[in-house]
């Protein structure tokens, strides 16, 4: 399986609607190197997106991230359904907070809030709240839209998506989204540990055969929860991607068992230090080894260079331009689907059924072509004609307004009962 991973693309309004966008050619170099890699390595099965797709989260960003998306998705030969997205701090609207006392005040009361467990309490009590976990979510309701076509939109009380891709042997690669932004964007400038993800997003659930891939923008150093963060992230055989910090690293941590990959942007700021676009490409093979799986995560990681223009491969310090790192994973039991011992989602501590109840829908089996090809295409309906469907299928109240929290769970029955 090969998967890219990019960030920090900086879609920005009104440059990203024309020729003038100084950028593009940075976008348009990445499409054609990456679908020479594919061409080489085979084709991309999953595009990865770390966060920071927009500038100013703004709609005409997200409309320009989706078009270029569909670009690179066929280029590489990946359907345009295997994207799989987290927000970044430029993906909230900032002017909401200034615009909404309401909004500025729900943050500014979880990051006021004292050590980082009365943050978490602070956190959960707003999640839970009607009001308060809409007021969260309002700077990134653009985000939300977009996020939406992809099967990765979020609700108040389920802040992260679970999704799982097939390897080979029985193996599977579960991904978890973290948003990492609830609190983002009413303090500038943001420091590390100013924010705080929760640490119901970083259950990685044990279960054999599976493999975890967790993914948020910000790293785990940004976290005022970062300590348990790196526990329970860390605890179990991971990969972990993010972005942000606009700087390609690999790193394993001290027990072995989980490996960082830190994104370069694909287009950074041109006043940074060291200013180098770059992106991932992660492949994936899978040895039985009888008890245990070997999982072998290859990272090739691309920068841009000069003479000639393009990108080129990042020599890592072993002198080679990829990085190998297996994991060991227990077997999956033989006698048993693959699905019923996949883990639970869970959601701010609750159980698979209550993410059932909750939203109408708990993992999602992106392995199947057709699920992500539903939530596409359901996505790119008209609100009334979404809207038409959910009430026709009973998950929707006639007299229910659209995109909102009651649009987002609704459309996950629709997945649910389609697929």
């Amino acid at each position: 399986m090969r998967l890219l991973h990019v960030s920090d693309i900086h879609f920005t309004y009104p440059q990203c609607e024309g020729e003038t966008d100084s950028d593009l050619i940075y976008r348009q170099h990445l499409i054609q190197h990456a679908q020479a890699q594919s061409a080489t390595l085979g084709p991309v099965e999953g595009v990865l997106f770390t966060g920071d797709i927009a500038y100013c989260g703004r709609k005409e960003e997200f409309d320009a991230a989706k078009t270029w998306l569909a670009e690179l998705c066929k280029a590489v030969g990946c359907d345009v359904d295997r994207v799989f997205v987290v927000p970044g701090n430029h993906d909230v609207n900032r002017g909401v907070y200034n615009a909404v006392l309401s909004v500025k005040n729900a943050a500014q009361a979880i990051a006021s809030a004292g050590a980082p467990q009365k943050q978490e309490k602070a956190l959960q009590a707003a999640l839970q709240d009607d009001v308060a976990g809409a007021y969260l979510l309002q700077p990134i309701e653009a985000y939300n839209e977009f996020a939406a076509a992809y099967g990765c939109h979020i609700t108040p009380k389920l802040p992260f998506w679970n999704r799982y891709l097939d390897l080979p042997h029985g193996v599977r690669l579960s991904l978890r989204g973290m948003t990492s932004t609830l609190i983002s964007g009413f303090k500038v400038p943001e420091n590390r540990r100013d924010l705080h993800l929760g640490v119901f997003q970083a259950q990685l659930h044990p279960a054999p055969g599976v493999l975890h891939l967790g993914m948020a923008h910000h790293p785990i150093e940004w976290m005022s929860d970062a300590e348990e963060m790196r526990r329970r992230l860390e605890g179990e055989p991971a990969l972990l991607l993010f972005g942000h910090e606009h700087e390609q690293r690999v790193s394993l941590n001290m027990n072995g068992k989980a490996l960082t990959v830190s994104a370069g942007a694909v287009n950074p700021e041109r006043r940074e230090l060291g200013w180098r676009p770059g992106y991932n490409f992660l492949e994936f093979s899978v040895d039985d080894c009888g008890e245990t799986m070997a999982v072998t995560a290859r990272i090739r990681q691309f920068e841009w260079g000069y003479e000639p223009n393009g990108f080129k491969p990042k020599i890592q310090g072993s002198g080679s331009d990829f990085i190998d790192h297996t994991f060991v994973v227990k077997s999956a039991p033989k006698t048993k689907n693959a699905a019923s011992i996949f883990e639970p989602g869970g959601t701010n501590g609750a159980d698979q059924d209550a993410v059932e109840r909750d939203t109408g829908l708990g993992e999602l089996d992106m392995a199947k072509s057709e699920t992500g090809n539903i939530i596409y295409r359901f996505w790119k309906m008209p609100r009334s004609q979404r809207k038409a469907a959910m009430v026709s299928l009973g998950v929707l109240a006639s007299d229910a307004p659209v995109v909102n929290e009651p649009e987002w769970s609704a459309s996950r029955k629709v997945v649910r009962y389609l697929s």
